[in-house]
């Protein structure tokens, strides 16, 4: 049947069109521009949720090792202040060896003193100033991190206490560098006990954690990657599939509208 009004033809090969190639390459050109392959809900709810929730996962991931990576500074900023204090106790029982010399004159022993309260005002200095992002490491505080849902604590030495009776030394006279040698061993003993508590092995766990936290977020990225992201080879293969149905229709379109057209002519000619 001829028809005015409506060419069916044509219509019908646009309603095709419409629903089968087009479509296909309106999906092709998404995946192509987003590198993406699930851009909504209906392109893979079940795996848009697992996406959701991998994403989810390595932004958690991620902030962690961000967390890590600063208590870490934080741990070496008190580690290297107490290195210093390491050394500075080791001048000290220098010092007080060497004034418990029963040789020395008290003048000499004197000289010595005042360079013993130098360096024990300095360990009082460094613990009262050692701080990372205003918080102070050395005054027995204690701080803490979330690492991967896990809170891993530190600090807790007091540097000024611990140092106290080391201070309160006179090494003017022999008995008193005795006394001072002995109580200089006894701190040095100490410190050494509650570095390794407060700051070494918390630094230990950081360290072990982090490297986990790397590992996680690399193979939830690797997941992520197989779910969603799109394969440009096959985006490209039905892209170039539907331009050739598109081509197709069109050019079938237009021969059918001649063929009404001469049809058309024929009648009326």
């Amino acid at each position: 049947m001829i028809t005015l009004n409506t060419n069916s033809p044509s219509v019908l090969t646009n309603r095709v069109g419409n629903s089968s190639s087009s479509s296909l390459l309106n999906k092709a050109l998404t995946k192509l521009s987003s590198g993406m392959r699930i851009n909504s809900a209906a392109d893979d709810p079940s795996g848009l949720a697992l996406a959701t929730s991998l994403s989810a996962s390595i932004t958690t991931f991620s902030q962690s090792s961000r967390n890590a990576a600063d208590t870490a500074s934080a741990l070496s900023v008190a580690d290297g202040a107490l290195t210093q204090v390491q050394d500075i106790t080791g001048r000290l029982q220098e010092l007080a060896t060497a004034s418990a010399n029963g040789t020395l004159s008290d003048q000499q022993r004197q000289s010595l003193q005042s360079e013993f309260t130098a360096l024990t005002d300095e360990i009082k200095r460094i613990g009262g100033t050692t701080s990372y992002n205003d918080k102070n490491l050395l005054d027995g505080s204690t701080f803490s991190t979330d690492v991967g849902g896990t809170s891993i604590n530190a600090g807790g030495l007091n540097l000024g206490d611990l140092s106290s009776n080391v201070a309160s030394q006179d090494i003017s006279t022999q008995a008193g560098a005795q006394a001072a040698a002995s109580a200089i061993e006894d701190f040095s003993k100490q410190l050494t006990s509650q570095r390794a508590s407060a700051f070494d092995a918390p630094a230990a766990r950081l360290s072990s954690a982090s490297d986990s936290l790397s590992s996680a977020i690399v193979t939830s990225a690797q997941a992520l990657s197989q779910i969603s992201d799109a394969n440009i080879g096959g985006a490209i293969s039905d892209f170039s599939r539907a331009k050739v149905m598109i081509q197709y229709e069109l050019a079938a379109t237009a021969q059918r509208n001649q063929l009404q057209t001469s049809t058309i002519k024929q009648l009326i000619g």
